[in-house]
């Protein structure tokens, strides 16, 4: 079933998903990865919406299953 998880920067979810785009941004852009590093950091979010079908997070690279206890 999918879900719709609103939440914060707190949440593992999100924070494996903002993991996942950390690391895609870097292959995607090498040279310039330095330059974005001061730009990374989720701090203090108050809003967050994860996307879910079952217990399984969807990305642009592949799903990422989590185990249910994460939440």
């Amino acid at each position: 079933m999918a879900q719709l998880l609103k939440t914060d920067s707190s949440n593992t979810y999100f924070i494996a998903l903002v993991s996942l785009l950390d690391s895609d941004l870097v292959a995607r852009n090498r040279e310039q990865s330095a330059f974005y590093t001061h730009f990374k950091g989720i701090a203090t979010l108050e809003h967050c919406v994860v996307y879910m079908l079952g217990n399984t997070l969807l990305n642009s690279q592949s799903p990422l299953v989590l185990n249910n206890s994460a939440v």
